[in-house]
């Protein structure tokens, strides 16, 4: 483990612990600190993504890590945005909002990695096993729609922006439900999980995340700062480890189909 390991590792448990200590933040004059904290997770997955496309480079699996940036990316966008009209702009909680919009646009790239990595699980597994994975993927994706969607439709807004987004974040949690569910039960049983285990934990993570959120909002405990957020905290430091860690994502070459002998396209120039 090296020493950038090793400074992620401690950042984590830091930032997550500082934010359990002190999440609420009641004196405003901690502000820029609480922004300090909520962005370093973030901002830390994608330098750490922009690592992985730059070891990756001129390999054919440099464009599924540039989705992978771009949709982590976008999402350092949305939390900064958010924190922009919370402490700028004196909305405390500011939804529907640009935030949102920038958000649910990054479900987009990360649903194009999920889907790629999907159908590269696959290989590994045996007919019977696809079978089970997908029945198994698909009754926690419905767990995960019960959970999320029945309060939103129970008590649907009358304003057509805030409707929208209602229904947009429980479906796009569905869906990386399914994928990331599926992806993590080949890998288990391929025996495989530890190379690139991050990208569906991080999603498993976001989607628990979410269902916490839903229901706490549901009974009015929600508020800035709850001990909740550190689970999207936890995804972002686990997806920044996964991202950085020398050699995790090499063996993705080995899910692809058979190459004439001596071929090395697929290899990063670092390897």
């Amino acid at each position: 483990m090296n020493k950038i390991e090793v400074g992620l590792i401690s950042l984590a448990v830091v930032s997550i612990g500082f934010h359990l200590l002190y999440g609420a933040y009641p004196d405003p004059s901690l502000d820029a600190l609480e922004i300090i904290v909520y962005l370093t997770p973030p901002t830390a997955a994608v330098i750490s993504c922009g690592h992985l496309v730059k070891t990756f480079r001129k390999s054919t699996t440099e464009p599924l890590f540039l989705w992978l940036f771009m949709g982590l990316f976008l999402w350092l966008t949305a939390e900064i945005t958010w924190e922009i009209y919370r402490c700028f702009l004196a909305i405390e909680i500011p939804y529907p909002s640009v935030a949102d919009i920038i958000w649910i646009i990054g479900y987009i790239p990360l649903g194009y990695v999920m889907i790629n990595l999907y159908n590269k699980s696959k290989i590994a597994l045996k007919t019977r096993m696809k079978v089970v994975s997908f029945a198994f993927a698909s009754l926690m994706a419905l767990t995960v729609a019960f959970v999320l969607l029945e309060p939103v439709l129970i008590y649907l807004s009358e304003d057509l922006a805030t409707t929208f987004f209602d229904l947009a974040y429980p479906l796009f949690d569905v869906f990386l439900a399914f994928f990331s569910i599926s992806i993590m039960f080949a890998l288990l049983m391929a025996k495989q999980a530890l190379g690139w285990l991050p990208v569906p934990l991080f999603c498993v993570i976001n989607v628990v995340a979410d269902l916490l959120f839903s229901y706490l909002t549901s009974q009015e405990m929600y508020y800035n700062g709850h001990p909740v957020d550190t689970l999207w905290m936890l995804a972002y430091w686990v997806i920044a480890y996964g991202c950085y860690k020398p050699g995790a994502f090499s063996f993705l070459t080995k899910l692809q189909p058979p190459k004439i002998e001596g071929s090395q396209e697929d290899y990063p120039r670092s390897h």
